[in-house]
């Protein structure tokens, strides 16, 4: 009996570290897509990561936050915000189900401002800026990623006549000390 056990264990041990083997290899994958501007490849590929790590009876939620993370950037370059939001919501409870406060917040901020911006895109300011308040307010870091966030600045330039509130916000969080 412990020698089927163990051997249980063992496999159980063995399919783990596959799944995490194949998970990688699909992050690898999407990272290089998303560099190359590949987007619905890198889409597919972090979603594959994703599908790999389902089941897993090892939690991997650093794995899951870089594939959330960088799907939802790939989506939003593909202007898919309903997807972004999705993902948004997902980091979010990743980070919620970590006990290490620093990545919770990473986590929390990342998903806010991946909202926030879809938000905008949307046409949705009111809900965009609150998104951009909460990450300020959890995330140190989230207030630079805004200041420099190419895709704030690219929806100011399209949308002059809405920005005004954006703009504003921008100002205000730049005079804030840090």
């Amino acid at each position: 009996v412990k020698a089927q056990i163990s051997a249980e264990a063992g496999a159980a041990r063995a399919e783990a570290v596959a799944r995490r083997a194949v998970a990688v290899d699909w992050l690898r994958t999407g990272d290089e897509r998303l560099a190359r501007q590949q987007y619905p490849a890198a889409v597919q590929a972090y979603t594959l990561c994703l599908e790999s790590l389902e089941g897993s009876p090892a939690d991997e939620p650093g794995l899951r936050f870089h594939a959330l993370h960088n799907r939802a950037l790939a989506n939003l370059r593909q202007r898919e915000f309903g997807m972004v939001l999705a993902d948004a919501a997902e980091i979010e409870s990743v980070g919620s189900a970590r006990s290490d406060g620093g990545e919770a917040t990473r986590a929390f901020g990342a998903s806010r401002l991946l909202s926030g911006i879809a938000r905008l895109w949307q046409g949705d300011v009111t809900r965009a800026l609150k998104d951009f308040a909460d990450a300020t307010a959890r995330d140190a870091g989230a207030r630079a990623a805004i200041l420099q966030d190419d895709d704030i600045a690219a929806w100011i330039k399209v949308n002059p006549k809405r920005a005004a509130p954006v703009k504003q916000y921008i100002r205000d969080l730049d005079r804030e000390p840090r």
